[in-house]
Formats: structure tokens, C-alpha cells, sequence
């Protein structure tokens, strides 16, 4: 797959964060640069020149980062399959290159932190692993691993001024550790919290070591000396923060606590009351303070990221993306600047240019499946799981029309035809629908069901006579939209994930399981070739660009490749995918391709001169 001299995709921008995992986002210590889980990778942001570094080295969603205290190391930590091992790495900030790699904890890791002189990492498991392990840097090996208690543990800190020192907390235990390096034990302590029983979610400890203050599910937040490990006392007094405390910092004496419904307090450390509130969108999972202590950052779990001034606890949205899988991605008709994606609840609208949303319609606790501009721009059309076609103005999201019940079990594929007003939809269960158009009404047409799985995509000819649709059960059936017949049918042992035309409408290409790109003649169905377009996997999606003849597949390798129309060469490809590539466009122009996956992030990918010359010179 690798090829002699693959060309690479040029990366000028991503969208996205790991805003569902908890410690997702970091601070250096230098101010400058944001450091922020994304998909498998990590990303260091430079905040004064805007450039981004990738480390990449995860073979699965990153769950959570550290850093050590000057800013030399981060370490990083996954999730992967149940019965497998989930990685650890540890990175060299100065070089952005990995330098270690530690395995031991079971399906996830949950917390990581570095000792203040940064000569030990402590690693919590998963719940299916509950073990504190405590590693070595210089030497990247393991010194001890310990139960980290009975009942499952949830975060993990040492201490700011010793380094042999650290706590953990969770479900109904908060436990002081004492490391002795010479005999690689790790020696606990329990606190006395007395007839307290809480889970704690998060801490954080007093910068002179002296108090830990434990953030709960209850929504109280619990002060425990660390000289005695006797509970001191606990607050807010009315329980303002009922909904339950997911993530804190501490700057001074000013201890911040971010909450499950998305609230945002200011305590006093003298009396843990709140002093200021505020409210952004999403649980808080991860707080962190700047270094210089002006502002916060904060991350929830519907990605967004917010910067925030400490003094004023004034929220500035720095940063949004879906929060699911990203169902497809669509361009306007002859329109490269504007660009919609739907996802889990929502559809948004992107500049290309700036990359900055546009336009956000949401509707709550319902996944869009699909969507499509009409050919004239005048509306978006987007398919729902709850088996209804809606249709907005890209202007505003002022919705248009709404067509209840067009598919029973989710509407999975819409196309609208460039001449008259119909519209043709694919459904959950196979069906294949058309639907006559009007402002005030919308008339079903016709209803097939010849396709005995779901109809992944659906493809119009500009002729606006025939129509392809592609299904999971491996066959492929071109529609004639005047007598609403299939003309075409194409079986395939495959499940088919995606299809398109080819330039000239004369060839059919298709992706699926079988990890091949199948060329089908678009007359009689015959098979012209295949060839396999991935190391292993699934091919969920393919798209083909007219104007210098390239076909471009991603799919569960993580990786975009594109290839030759006419000598299925591989000329180039991505070598780096934040999460699986679910979704994949080229723009109109051809200059821009576009592919959303299944972490909620969107790459922008470049086609530069230089590629195109280099496909040339292959001869595609």
C-alpha cells in the first residue's frame, strides 16, 4: 500500500478535541503553548504563532495527558479494546518525538501524573484495572504497581514540593502514598473521612502540600489535611453544585470547580462557598489554570474549549467541534468557501477559508445521518434518526419543511435533483424514496424496498434521470427516476460503505469491507477491476475529483490515500488521521479535500501544484 515515493497530503487545518475525556487538555509551562488530546494524537498549539505539532503514536483514542513540571516530558495514556493492554507514552516536548513507551494497565488508562522533580510518572487503570503503577522516566521501566483499592479509583496528583509523595481518590477512599525508591514500594495511607462516603471524581492539593481538596459526585467538595489525613470539612453548605464536581484547579486561594451541568464556580479556600458562577455548554472534564494564573482553560463534553478570565470568570468559546461521529460532509454546487457537516444532534456550516462555524442547527438527542445542499443553494436538506427529512435556510437554520416519518428507521442518504423539486431519500431498512417538493407540502412520489440492508449512499446523475444507491447488504441498484424503476442491479460479497460516479457518469466506483475500490460499468453493471486500497479494515469512504482525475478512500487504517483514476496508482497519502476516517469530499474546485471521522474531528487537506505534477509524472 506504501508505494516507491508516495507523495503526502498537505494538513492546513483540524477541528476537534477529546472533550469527553477527562484531563484532555494542558498548559506548558512557558505560556505559550496549548497541548490537547485529539482522537489517537496529541496536539501543542502555539498560541502567538497559531502552528500546531502532531504526536502520533496511539493506535486508539488518547484518554488523558500530563506534564512534568519544567516542561521537558508528556506523557499520554489510551484506551483500547477489553482484554488488551493500553499504551503509555512518554514524549519529548523538545523534539516532539516519542522516547518511551509503558504497558501494563488493562482496556484504559485513567489519570496520569509526574512527580515535581520529574523523575517519577504514576499511571491509574481503568476501572477493569484499578492499579497505581509507578514508572521510572530516565529508565522508561516500571519500579512497583499496587491496587490502588478496593472500590475503584478515579484521579491521582503528587504532591507539589515532594516527590515521594502523592494521593489518589475515588469511590469511597481518599489515600495519601508514601514511594520508597530504594525498595520500589509504594506504602498507603487511608484519610479518615469518618461516616463520609463519596466518589471522588477530581482533586487538587494546596500549593504548600499542606490540604487536598477532593471534588465529589454528590457535588461537594471535601478538605483533608495531608499532614494528618483527617477530614477538616466540607462545602458548599447548600450544595450549590448539586449536579456534581468533574473537574478543579486552584489558583492562590481561589479553588475553581467545574461541574456536571456545565457550570463553573469560583470557591474561597477559607470557607468553600462560591463567589462567582458562570455557565458553558457541556460537563467541565477538564480545568486548568495558566501558568500566570490570568485565565483558565476549560474542556466539556460537548468539545467545546473555553478560555477563561480568572478575575472575571468571563467565558470566551475559543474552540468547538461535533461531539460524535461525523455522518458526512457536503459541499454547495459549485461553491468551495462554504462547507456542512452533520454529526450526533447537529449540522454546522464552515468557512473553508477562515475555518470557523458558520451556522449551528441542533436538535437535541437526535443524530443527523445526512445532508445535502439543493442544487441552487437555497436550503440544506438532512436526514435524522428519528426517521424525519428537515430542510433549512444556511442563512439562519430557519427550518423549511420537515417530512415526518420519510424513513421509519432513520434517514440515511438525500439527494435533491437539479431540475423540478424532487427529492430522493434512503432509509435504515433499505427503502429507496422520492418526494415532490413544494412550500407548503411535500408528496411522496414513490417507495421501493429492493435493498435488504441500509442504504449507506445515494448518488444522482445530472441528467437527473438516474440515481444510485449503494446498501450494506452488497448490492448496488441504479434507480430511473421517471418511472422510479431500477434499471441496475450489481451484487457484490461485500458490504458496501460508499459509491459515486466517475466524472463522465460512465463508471460506477465503490468501498467496503472488502477493503478494494470495485469500477463498475454505469450502463450494464459489469465489473471492470478492483484493487485493494487499504492494509486492513474496512474502506468507509470514497470521492472522486474530475478535475485531475483522483479518487481519494480512507477507512479503519487511519490513514487517506489518493489514487490514480485511470491506473489505480497511489500517488499520496494522508500517513496521519486523528481518528478513522468516516467521511471523505473534495471541494468544487478542487483544491480542498475534506474528511470528518469518528471522533468528531474535520481535516482540512491541501492538493497542492507539486502533488499534482507528481501525479502527472505517474500518469494517473
Amino acid at each position: 500500500m506504501e508505494g516507491k515515493d508516495l507523495g503526502h497530503l498537505k494538513l492546513d487545518a483540524v477541528i476537534g478535541i477529546n472533550g469527553g475525556s477527562k484531563r484532555c487538555i494542558l498548559m506548558h509551562p512557558d505560556n505559550q503553548r496549548l497541548i490537547f488530546a485529539l482522537g489517537y494524537s496529541i496536539v501543542v498549539r502555539d498560541l502567538i504563532s497559531s502552528s500546531d505539532t502532531f504526536l502520533c503514536g496511539h493506535d486508539n483514542c488518547v484518554t488523558c495527558i500530563a506534564i512534568s513540571k519544567g516542561g521537558k516530558y508528556l506523557a499520554s495514556g489510551q484506551v483500547t479494546h477489553p482484554g488488551f493492554v493500553a499504551d503509555i507514552i512518554i514524549w519529548s516536548l523538545d523534539d516532539a518525538r516519542e522516547i518511551g513507551r509503558l504497558s501494563f494497565h488493562k482496556v484504559s488508562v485513567e489519570c496520569l501524573d509526574f512527580s515535581c522533580d520529574g523523575k517519577f510518572l504514576a499511571s491509574l487503570g481503568g476501572e477493569s484495572c484499578n492499579t497505581l503503577m509507578l514508572w521510572s522516566v530516565e529508565e522508561r521501566k516500571a519500579l512497583c504497581g499496587i491496587a490502588a483499592a478496593l472500590e475503584t479509583a478515579k484521579c491521582l496528583a503528587f504532591y507539589n514540593n515532594t516527590p515521594n509523595m502523592l494521593v489518589s481518590a475515588g469511590a469511597s477512599h481518599l489515600r495519601i502514598w508514601e514511594i520508597d525508591a530504594q525498595t520500589k514500594k509504594m506504602t498507603p495511607r487511608d484519610c479518615n473521612l469518618g461516616k463520609l462516603r463519596r466518589c471522588c471524581e477530581a482533586l487538587v492539593i494546596h500549593p504548600a502540600d499542606e490540604m487536598v481538596y477532593c471534588g465529589t459526585q454528590s457535588g461537594d467538595i471535601l478538605e483533608v489535611s495531608l499532614s494528618t489525613g483527617l477530614f477538616k470539612r466540607s462545602g458548599p453548605p447548600k450544595r450549590q453544585l448539586r449536579a456534581g464536581v468533574t473537574a478543579m484547579t486552584l489558583i492562590g486561594s481561589q479553588l475553581f470547580a467545574g461541574t456536571e451541568d456545565g457550570q463553573l464556580f469560583r470557591l474561597g479556600t477559607d470557607t468553600l462557598s462560591p463567589s462567582s458562577v458562570c455557565q458553558i455548554s457541556g460537563a467541565v472534564t477538564s480545568l486548568i489554570a495558566a501558568p500566570d494564573s490570568s485565565m483558565l482553560w476549560a474542556a466539556t463534553s460537548a468539545n467545546n474549549l473555553y478560555r477563561i478570565d480568572a478575575r472575571t470568570l468571563t467565558p470566551h468559546l475559543k474552540h468547538s467541534a461535533h461531539a460524535g461521529t461525523i455522518n458526512q460532509v457536503a459541499f454547495p454546487d459549485n461553491c468551495s468557501q462554504i462547507l456542512a457537516t452533520c454529526s450526533a444532534s447537529d449540522v454546522r456550516i464552515w468557512d473553508t477559508r477562515t475555518y470557523r462555524e458558520l451556522l449551528r442547527i441542533q436538535l437535541p438527542g437526535v443524530e443527523c445521518l445526512c445532508t445535502a445542499f439543493a442544487p441552487d443553494g437555497s436550503s440544506i436538506i438532512t436526514g435524522w434518526k428519528d426517521g424525519r427529512i428537515r430542510a433549512f435556510t444556511p442563512e439562519t437554520g430557519k427550518l423549511l419543511f420537515c417530512i415526518e416519518q420519510a424513513h421509519k428507521d432513520g434517514v440515511t442518504a438525500v439527494a435533491a435533483t437539479r431540475v423540478g423539486r424532487r427529492l430522493a431519500s434512503g432509509g435504515v431498512s433499505g427503502q429507496f424514496r422520492v418526494w415532490d417538493i413544494h412550500s407548503s407540502s411535500q408528496e411522496m412520489l414513490a417507495s421501493r424496498k429492493e435493498h435488504r440492508g441500509k442504504i449507506c449512499c445515494l448518488r444522482l446523475r445530472r441528467n437527473n434521470i438516474h440515481a444510485l444507491t449503494a446498501a450494506e447488504d452488497g448490492t448496488i441498484i441504479v434507480w430511473d427516476m421517471t418511472t422510479y424503476t431500477s434499471v441496475l442491479s450489481i451484487n457484490e460479497s461485500t458490504i458496501f460503505r460508499s459509491a459515486t460516479y466517475c466524472a463522465d457518469e460512465v463508471h460506477i466506483l465503490a468501498t467496503g469491507s472488502d477493503r478494494k475500490v470495485h469500477y463498475f460499468d454505469a450502463l450494464d453493471g459489469t465489473k471492470i477491476r478492483d484493487f485493494e486500497v487499504a492494509d486492513d479494515g474496512d474502506v468507509h469512504c470514497i470521492s472522486y475529483q474530475p478535475k485531475d482525475h483522483l479518487v481519494c478512500t480512507g477507512g479503519d487504517d487511519r490513514s487517506l490515500r489518493l489514487w490514480g483514476y485511470e491506473s489505480g496508482e497511489c500517488i499520496a497519502q494522508s500517513g496521519w488521521h486523528a481518528d478513522i476516517p468516516h467521511c471523505v469530499c473534495f471541494s468544487p474546485d478542487g483544491n480542498l479535500l475534506v474528511s470528518g471521522g469518528n471522533g468528531g474531528v474535520i481535516h482540512f487537506w491541501h492538493i497542492s501544484e507539486e502533488l499534482l505534477r507528481k501525479s502527472s509524472e505517474i500518469g494517473i
